[in-house]
């Protein structure tokens, strides 16, 4: 089976954060990352990942969410960094900017 290939586009108005439950098997996880600053605004392509979410769990960038699945949040910064990070003041992976 090829790999599931995901697009999200996160929102600043969304509380600056995009998130979904995705289950471990789907290791890895190729998403195409985009991020709009209003619902009305243009997305812009912040990157294209390919995520071990089993390391990203050892690392705790993200947490085990039910059995055989964990929480991807990818959170807007004010520094304008995009990051993978389970709630604020957690460790965050930087994977773009927006």
């Amino acid at each position: 089976m090829p790999p599931l290939h995901r697009s999200w586009t996160g929102n600043d108005t969304s509380r600056r954060e995009q998130h979904e439950r995705v289950p471990v098997a789907e290791t890895p996880l190729f998403l195409n990352l985009s991020w709009r600053r209003s619902r009305d605004s243009i997305p812009v392509h912040v990157a294209n990942l390919k995520l071990d979410l089993a390391g990203l769990l050892a690392g705790r960038y993200v947490r085990e969410d039910g059995p055989g699945h964990v929480r991807l949040r990818l959170f807007h910064d004010d520094d304008g960094s995009i990051c993978i990070q389970t709630k604020t003041g957690e460790p965050r992976l930087i994977v773009g900017h927006a």
